[in-house]
């Protein structure tokens, strides 16, 4: 069984500079994993960033709850996703999941609404009010989950 990998990418080629706004991350007590976090901006027409996950302890017996999540604002709104692996034993368990959100709250941490996707790979384009086409593309298998967010003008 391999072990939990929960990947989000943003890619930014939009005209915007987009600032990093609530991020973080739970895993098992004991069990360290964040091997890549974004910079603290996407810069205007090629800014990119990485927040990784990669279970490290548990080996072949079990995978422990591990989730990341980061958001991004432009001065006025924010959107972010959420990726969340739950428990597996034996290889057994259900695939990773990821949610979504948007808002005009920038550098909130509190009260944000994730929404989960009904299916894990489902694609994902975020409402033309943010002003911006962004979309999420999911890569998901039963013990990894992989999504690329890309930021463009409309």
């Amino acid at each position: 069984m391999g072990n939990t990998v929960l990947t989000a990418t943003f890619i930014n080629y939009s005209s915007t500079l987009w600032y990093r706004d609530a991020m973080g991350w739970q895993a098992q007590a004991g069990v360290a994993g964040i091997s890549q976090q974004p910079p603290t901006s996407l810069q205007a027409y090629s800014g990119s960033g990485v927040l990784q996950y990669e279970q490290e302890l548990g080996g072949t017996i079990a995978d422990g709850d591990a989730g990341i999540w980061c958001c991004w604002n432009n001065g006025s709104q924010r959107f972010g996703v959420k990726l969340w692996a739950g428990m597996q034993v034996l290889g057994m368990g259900d695939r990773p999941d990821w949610y979504h959100m948007n808002d005009s709250s920038p550098n909130s941490n509190s009260n944000i609404n994730w929404v989960k996707l009904s299916d894990p790979s489902d694609n994902y384009t975020w409402p033309s009010s943010l002003g911006f086409k962004i979309t999420a593309v999911p890569t998901s298998s039963h013990t990894t989950l992989a999504v690329t967010v890309t930021i463009q003008n409309t």
